[in-house]
């Protein structure tokens, strides 16, 4: 096996062979997905770096890595031996290293990419900010080949979320498309993000772990449709409903050439986040209409059927995370299971609930210092036992054909400590606004993101991460145009009614402890009051009490708290055996 220093070896081999000054390798697939199947892990494979943002840079004599907030502390550990340094950008990843290469490679060099994994907006972006030293973009796939034992693409069946059909209808989702390109004056559409094309067509796969969907294009014409798809990935009887649909199939690598030839004095609509440079190329500039997606904010306001199959799930979802705490904190000895016994115990109650599909992330259970570590995964080797005292923060959720959840709850394990106290009420108190504001139509995320800070920046603290991101049903955990955060780049999209978000804020002591507490929020109209929306708390779990400084809560955060646990203890209590719900109902007794 390779070390990441023969890896990086390897890279700096090819840029000299191919003439180049730099390579850019890219957490990315040609959907330009968040999370990747192993197939397009290339950037892990060489740097051993994990995260799911960062982009790796390799020239003859050096090696490094940008990322974001979420993952440093993760990748000064996992990068430690690698040789490869790490940058810490505050702003975008991309702004971060465009700068060093022109500050760094001469005037006239050549960087090689795979434009199969850059997004048209980002090679624009990058080929704009390189182009005053006269620095050029080349495509080259060589890094990808040097990639030993890759694992082929996933080919697992796809399959009808037949629940989805019977509430929206592909039929009706492609007559709503078509009146969208009418309005734009296009006939013609090309869809190439996945959890986009899933949610157009109602199905679903397994392709990307903890994410269910397929690698597939959608092209919409006026009269027909065409999902690009590899062959043998849909049973009979579902692409026979594909076909009365006026839907038909053609191999997913015949895009290209499909679009090569494309008829002459037609455009194309696209959007330029998820359309790769490579089939941008192949369509040709010209022939590309530019914009955000359609289809992302028909999906984004939750149907009335996905907003009730979703309570029941994150019902049941709730009772499962009940049930994995309940046995924590009553094991006869747990100063000898680890984050990773508490991660695959978590997971092994959501399999049991009906329609569990998978995770929607590998659960972040971080006890003490690894709580800092935003994005914390533990691992059978380095696990920490949760032994002694401190806090542990999980961050789970589930897939299932009734939607999509994902939670975080902090709790103390011992006593906690003064300070430890105060962190956690600062930061349910900025949760605790953001979750009872009321707010004017066209308020945006940008403008919500301060409720879930002040309490923090009264004493010169915050979190380097967005407040809030939407969520898919039964698809990305993550999914846009709606966020919070402080970055407008992420937030600037107007709320709606329908919209389900999360609630995360947070607070991480490097080397001591992480603080987090989310729900999942939907967007709601405010009865007899017009214009104004405000968020229904939907995530279901009792927050932990031993860490709430009770006197620093208002009357109104101290109802807010009260009625929550009060709709907790209603609505999971049935869900749990006797001894479960005497646990649950001690967790959620009111605060006076």
């Amino acid at each position: 096996m390779l070390s990441t220093r023969e890896k990086i070896a390897a890279l700096r081999q090819l840029v000299m062979e191919k003439g180049f000054t730099a390579l850019l390798l890219p957490n990315m697939d040609p959907h330009q997905s968040e999370y990747l199947p192993d197939h397009w892990k290339s950037r892990h494979w060489y740097s051993g770096f994990t995260g799911s943002a960062g982009v790796l840079v390799v020239t003859a004599t050096e090696a490094a890595i940008w990322t974001d907030a979420r993952y440093f502390l993760q990748a000064e550990i996992e990068l430690a031996e690698s040789g490869i340094v790490l940058h810490k950008p505050k702003g975008a990843i991309i702004n971060g290293f465009a700068l060093w290469l022109c500050a760094h490679l001469p005037q006239g060099s050549k960087v090689g990419c795979n434009f199969n994994l850059l997004s048209v907006v980002h090679h624009r972006f990058l080929s704009e900010q390189l182009s005053d030293k006269g620095i050029v973009l080349q495509h080259d796939t060589s890094a990808e080949d040097l990639y030993r034992d890759r694992p082929p693409l996933p080919d697992d069946p796809v399959f009808e979320l037949t629940g989805a059909e019977q509430d929206f209808p592909r039929r009706e989702k492609l007559f709503r498309i078509r009146q969208e390109m009418a309005q734009k004056g296009q006939y013609h559409y090309l869809i190439t993000a996945l959890d986009d094309v899933a949610w157009v067509l109602n199905l679903r796969g397994g392709d990307i772990p903890f994410n269910p969907v397929f690698y597939a294009f959608l092209y919409i014409g006026v009269n027909r449709v065409i999902l690009f798809l590899s062959p043998g990935r849909i049973d009979p009887t579902l692409a026979e409903l594909l076909e009365r649909d006026n839907i038909s199939i053609r191999p997913y690598d015949t895009l290209a050439d499909w679009l090569v030839h494309f008829p002459e004095g037609e455009t194309l609509l696209a959007d330029s986040r998820s359309l790769n440079q490579q089939l941008y190329s192949a369509c040709g500039a010209d022939r590309v209409q530019l914009e955000h997606s359609i289809v992302e904010q028909l999906k984004c306001q939750k149907t009335a059927w996905e907003v009730r199959s979703l309570g029941a799930t994150l019902a049941a979802d709730g009772a499962a995370l009940a049930k994995a705490f309940f046995w924590l904190e009553t094991h006869p000895d747990r100063s000898q299971v680890t984050e990773y016994d508490f991660a695959e115990r978590l997971m092994a109650h959501r399999r049991q609930l009906p329609g569990y599909l998978s995770e929607s992330f590998f659960p972040i259970v971080g006890f003490r210092e690894n709580g800092a570590i935003v994005h914390y995964r533990p691992d059978p080797a380095g696990a920490k036992k949760l032994s002694g005292e401190g806090l542990l923060l999980v961050d789970s959720g589930g897939q299932y054909l009734g939607g999509t959840t994902d939670i975080t709850r902090t709790i103390a394990i011992g006593t906690p400590t003064e300070q430890q106290r105060e962190h956690f009420t600062r930061v349910l108190k900025g949760h605790i606004a953001l979750a009872s504001v009321v707010f004017p139509k066209g308020t945006t995320g940008l403008q919500l993101d301060i409720l879930a800070r002040m309490h923090l920046w009264e004493v010169g603290l915050d979190f380097q991460h967005g407040t809030g991101h939407g969520v898919g049903f039964c698809l990305n955990v993550h999914e846009g145009p709606q966020g919070i955060s402080p970055h407008l780049h992420r937030s600037k999209t107007i709320f709606e009614a329908g919209m389900l978000t999360s609630n995360e804020p947070g607070l991480y002591i490097a080397g001591e402890y992480g603080i987090r507490t989310e729900n999942l929020i939907l967007c709601q109209q405010v009865e007899n009051m017009e214009g104004f929306l405000y968020f229904e708390t939907l995530s279901l779990f009792p927050i932990d009490r031993n860490l709430i400084v009770e006197n620093r809560l208002d009357a109104k955060e101290k109802n807010w708290l009260n009625q929550y646990h009060e709709k907790v203890g209603s609505m999971l209590g049935p869900l749990l055996d006797k001894h479960e719900r005497q646990w649950l109902e001690e967790k959620c007794r009111f605060i006076h």
